[in-house]
């Protein structure tokens, strides 16, 4: 029952029942307009109330919430893309900087503008429309305007990816790991907010005191080293007197394998980022040149090294019982789609994860949401039938991402 039901009934049975009561009646034209009123202001209530919790808000009262505890939603990022430029005689060259291109027969009129040149006859063009959009296209440009003496442009690859905005569930996340995860003086929740929020960086995962496969042990002196660095000879003397300094220093604990981090980070996809990106965050972070002097945002003292995961095809087979009037043909897309979109849930849990599982049975189930699908069976993903595991270690990442998707129909 509605609420203007239940306010209206409740008000018309505390009226005497001596009143006339029926519809055209004083009492009741006059509390059913009351009642519907008081719904009315009932459903507002209710929405307020949860706009009054983290957990409910959305939009607006989210980023409010969230700036209480010096949080901003993160806004649409552009694409900046490297392109290959080459004359009419097939040398590498420079365009103007503010040349616009496009990508041929692109919906929606994806444009692209070169910003400054990465190298010479490899500029970064940045796309004139900010979100994910920017990042999928590699291939010839068309430019929008005359450019003298441009032979062609060919876009390479990702200088920093694109992003979209972040949503409601992405920030209210971020929001609550921020409550209950105190970010301070470089320890794993603060290496995950500063990392985040460079622009382009879609998700990361913090591997504190990685050492570089080096432990405090293999640092220490071996049995006999004193003995042998009493009598050592024939090497030049400062060189002995560096190893003997060396080894004094690992036995009072002055040389330290502690603040070593690696950090793996992946676009708004959560797929790999390009090498220049990862080396961009690297400089940002903890620039190479001058590791562990607290140059970057990283705390003095910690050597930071950043690296983006591999990807790792899921091939998929299955058997496919079709209705009458489709064939597979119809069908492949939609089913590559959805197991796609399956995928990418999974990947999403990338960072705080472990070992990420794609499981038979979850393919199945988005195939089946497919129409014209009937039934399936005989379901693989790389050749086993259960599910592909996917651990994550500090030696390897993986993101799963779509690979072949063979269907038979039976």
């Amino acid at each position: 029952m509605s609420d203007f039901s239940v306010i209206f009934n409740r008000m018309m049975a505390r009226a005497s029942d001596d009143r006339d009561k029926r519809s055209g009646a004083i009492i009741y034209d006059t509390l059913a307009p009351t009642a519907m009123e008081l719904s009315e202001f009932l459903l507002v209530l209710r929405v307020f109330a949860d706009q009054m919790s983290i957990m409910s808000a959305s939009g607006r009262n989210l980023d409010d919430w969230a700036e209480n505890f010096g949080i901003t939603r993160y806004s649409a990022v552009a694409a900046v893309r490297l392109t290959e430029f080459a004359d009419s005689a097939g040398e590498l060259f420079d365009p103007p900087l503010g040349s616009r291109f496009s990508p041929p027969n692109i919906a929606g009129g994806l444009a692209f503008a070169l910003t400054e040149m990465h190298e010479p006859g490899i500029g970064r063009l940045e796309c004139e429309v900010p979100g994910e959009s920017g990042n999928e296209y590699s291939g010839l440009l068309l430019p929008l305007a005359t450019v003298n003496n441009l032979g062609t442009a060919l876009m390479l690859g990702t200088y920093r990816p694109g992003q979209n905005r972040e949503t409601d569930t992405a920030l209210r996340k971020r929001l609550i790991d921020h409550i209950r995860r105190k970010a301070f003086g470089g320890n794993v929740a603060d290496y995950k907010r500063f990392v985040r929020d460079i622009a382009g960086v879609g998700d990361v995962k913090v591997f504190p005191v990685w050492n570089n496969k080096i432990s405090p042990s293999m640092l220490m002196p071996p049995p006999g080293f004193w003995e042998w660095a009493a009598e050592a000879d024939g090497m030049p003397a400062e060189a002995l007197e560096y190893i003997r300094f060396m080894a004094e220093c690992a036995e009072r604990g002055v040389i330290s394998t502690g603040g070593t981090v690696l950090i793996s980070i992946v676009d708004g996809q959560h797929k790999p980022v390009s090498a220049e990106f990862a080396e961009l965050v690297q400089t940002e972070v903890d620039p190479v040149a001058n590791g562990g002097e607290g140059l970057g945002t990283a705390p003095i003292g910690h050597r930071v090294t950043v690296v983006t995961p591999e990807t790792l095809e899921i091939d998929i087979s299955a058997d496919l019982y079709i209705r009458p009037g489709f064939t597979v043909t119809q069908v492949q897309g939609p089913v590559e789609e959805a197991i796609d979109d399956y995928i990418a849930e999974v990947r999403e849990a990338w960072a705080d994860s472990d070992n990420l599982r794609v499981f038979t049975s979850r393919v199945i189930t988005a195939m089946h949401g497919v129409q014209g699908i009937e039934n399936v069976s005989d379901v693989a993903l790389n050749g086993d039938s259960a599910y592909v595991s996917i651990p994550q270690t500090v030696d390897l990442q993986q993101v799963p991402v779509l690979g072949k998707v063979e269907l038979t129909v039976v």
